[in-house]
């Protein structure tokens, strides 16, 4: 979700902007668990949300990013700060309370200079939020299943989208395939490229027959489709897992403003893919648009 200046929303949480420049290497975290009484999730269950967190990012960016963790010390006793998220911005992440965080590790002896990211993980909300990312921090209250999607955030990826048209309302986690909105196995193509990590894309500007291979397994050969129309740009894609199956997605910003976001508008069953879909296009009013979906 994305955060406005005062701060104030619930569940998983991005304060806006574009993608940082290739996400690719070794992503060191600090996870550190605080608690002013009630219990918060075991080291087993975080050792293991790190592990799941790092074969995620090491399938979806095809080996260009990992992370590893160092899960600390519980911190008991921890006082949220009245301010809650003063200072909070991009850049320098979730102001006070993630201060407070780091503070009470370095007092239990960890480096904080040897991590790229701070996890913070509560037994509930706080101060109003179940979940954030922003700069170089996440906090996760009474569940650690959003570890991706925050981190994700950490990395500028708005929230994925979805709508019935190019110009319909969004609903904001409408992706049903992108863990950023409501879908938990990939990112879809238009992230992937924001984080370097999807390079080969082919930008239709005439009619005809385009090939495409899947955008979930690795490749020399363009991966996505690129079409500008008048609604936005589209971006066409087809993936092999959980199932075979083709999606387009109109990127744009979203006319209430906010960060450029994807859009997911259509999709369906791509049957006995093999190596490529082809997607075919035509001219309309100074635009492109779809008109068919090919199986190879």
């Amino acid at each position: 979700m994305r955060i406005p200046a005062a701060l104030a929303c619930s569940a998983a949480c991005l304060l806006g902007g574009s993608a940082h420049a290739a996400a690719v290497g070794d992503v060191r975290l600090l996870v550190i668990p605080l608690t002013w009484g009630p219990p918060v999730p075991s080291q087993q269950e975080l050792r293991q949300a790190v592990d799941d967190a790092d074969a995620f990012f090491d399938r979806t960016s095809f080996g260009r990013a990992s992370v590893t963790g160092t899960v600390a010390a519980t911190v008991t006793g921890f006082v949220v700060p009245p301010n809650c998220f003063a200072g909070a911005n991009e850049d320098t992440g979730l102001g006070a309370v993630a201060r407070a965080g780091r503070a009470a590790a370095a007092r239990l002896g960890y480096d904080l200079g040897a991590y790229e990211r701070f996890v913070y993980v509560f037994p509930d909300a706080v101060c109003g939020s179940a979940g954030l990312g922003a700069g170089r921090d996440v906090l996760l209250a009474g569940e650690i299943g959003g570890l991706v999607h925050e981190l994700g955030h950490t990395f500028r990826l708005p929230h994925a989208g979805g709508a019935r048209c190019g110009t319909c309302s969004i609903r904001e986690y409408g992706d049903p395939e992108s863990v950023m909105g409501q879908g938990g196995g990939d990112l879809n193509a238009w992230e992937k490229a924001q984080l370097g990590w999807l390079t080969r894309i082919r930008r239709v500007t005439a009619s005809g027959t385009y090939a495409v291979d899947p955008v979930d397994l690795p490749s020399a050969r363009a991966q996505a489709l690129v079409v500008r129309t008048r609604v936005g740009t589209l971006w066409i894609q087809h993936r092999t897992a959980p199932v075979a199956r083709i999606s387009i997605r109109v990127v744009k910003r979203p006319l209430g403003g906010g960060a450029v976001r994807s859009i997911y508008v259509a999709g369906g069953s791509a049957g006995t893919v093999t190596l490529k879909d082809l997607v075919r296009v035509r001219r309309v009013a100074g635009g492109l648009a779809l008109t068919r979906l090919d199986r190879r």
